[in-house]
């Protein structure tokens, strides 16, 4: 299928005794021809074909439109954080500080592009964009971290190096995978899902201003280092997602997931240093989040039938219920013992159960 377009000319010549072959040439244009093609395909039909290329369109444009989200919020955040705060907080306003951080985010931006596409072809696209996508995740939390605004200037150098390699990567990457005219509305809805996300990126970051002095950070420290976690996190999701369907697993992932969130919590509550408790953080959102789809796919995998998943996922909203309902009466119940001075919940008399 990756050469149906240039095996067309092939595919459509027919003998020179058909009553329609002239006719067909002379009245279909190169479109026409192109669809022709692909239904004519030996093994395949038209519709199965359609499907397979679908299924590629799903995995592989959304997937590169999301990573392509994640750079353009990335470098939008600087803007953000300027309004929340951080242009007080490094001193950018003496001289051309801010700007000069604005700068050297091109040059290695605009240099590093031909060689990263030179590794993507000798690395592979999922190992080389996973990776850069992970590495300025971490700077992105980076930038959070910073004291001084000579520490911007490195991370954004930083992070011109790592962004210059996803662009050419996804434009090598769609132009191999689709043919000369089917990669144009590719292109567009890779362009389409980073701009819409894009778009909320301003919302994102106003609420995260909201976080204004938690655990002494200001708001446009939080912006950097809730959307590096988020970034890493869905990495974490898409390797399980890619490790799940790769060796028909599901239990050992769920498994190892929990593992990771059940390391980070006692790390988030008991480390000394923030930074560390951070770290702590990142297990536990990544653990626990990437478990979702994981376990979804888990029940999937193991009920057959459309009536028994659907009853399946009802039994789960069923049990969701019930424990909601029975740790709710037991709130409850604790509470007007708690009122009558006949019990203290959680070590304080003024503490009550939400119920």
């Amino acid at each position: 299928m990756a050469t149906v377009y240039s095996d067309c000319k092939a595919d459509e010549k027919v003998s020179d005794d058909s009553p329609h072959s002239s006719n067909a040439l002379n009245e279909e244009n190169a479109s026409d021809i192109s669809l022709r093609a692909l239904d004519n395909d030996p093994v395949y039909s038209y519709s199965e074909q359609r499907k397979i290329i679908h299924r590629i369109d799903r995995r592989l444009v959304i997937t590169c439109g999301i990573i392509y989200c994640f750079s353009l919020i990335d470098r939008g955040n600087l803007g953000n954080a300027s309004i929340a705060g951080m242009t007080d907080s490094l001193q950018l306003n003496v001289g051309f500080r801010y700007s000069t951080i604005v700068l050297v985010f091109f040059p290695t931006y605009v240099i590093f592009q031909p060689p990263a596409t030179l590794l993507t072809r000798k690395l592979g696209p999922r190992k080389f964009l996973a990776s850069i996508t992970l590495l300025w995740g971490v700077l992105e939390i980076g930038f959070g971290f910073a004291k001084k605004w000579t520490d911007m200037i490195g991370l954004r150098v930083g992070l011109g190096i790592l962004e210059a390699g996803l662009y050419p990567s996804v434009v090598y990457l769609l132009a191999t995978w689709y043919t000369r005219y089917d990669v144009g509305k590719r292109y567009c809805a890779f362009y389409v899902v980073g701009c819409l996300a894009l778009a909320f990126g301003g919302i994102l970051a106003y609420g995260l201003m909201q976080m204004d002095g938690l655990a002494g950070h200001k708001g446009w420290q939080w912006i950097f280092i809730m959307e590096g976690i988020y970034v890493l996190a869905a990495l974490l999701m898409a390797l399980s997602a890619y490790l799940g369907d790769r060796f028909h697993i599901r239990g050992p992932i769920l498994i190892a997931n929990a593992l990771i969130a059940l390391v980070g919590l006692p790390i988030m509550g008991f480390a000394k240093s923030s930074n560390v408790r951070y770290f702590g953080v990142f297990l536990v959102t990544a653990g626990s989040n990437a478990n979702i789809p994981t376990a979804l796919a888990y029940q999937a995998n193991n009920v057959r039938g459309q009536w028994k998943r659907a009853l399946c996922s009802a039994i789960c909203n069923v049990l969701v219920i019930v424990c909601v309902l029975g740790l709710s009466g037991y709130y409850m119940y604790a509470n007007r013992l708690a009122e009558k001075g006949k019990k203290i919940l959680e070590g304080s008399r003024n503490f009550r159960y939400t119920i």
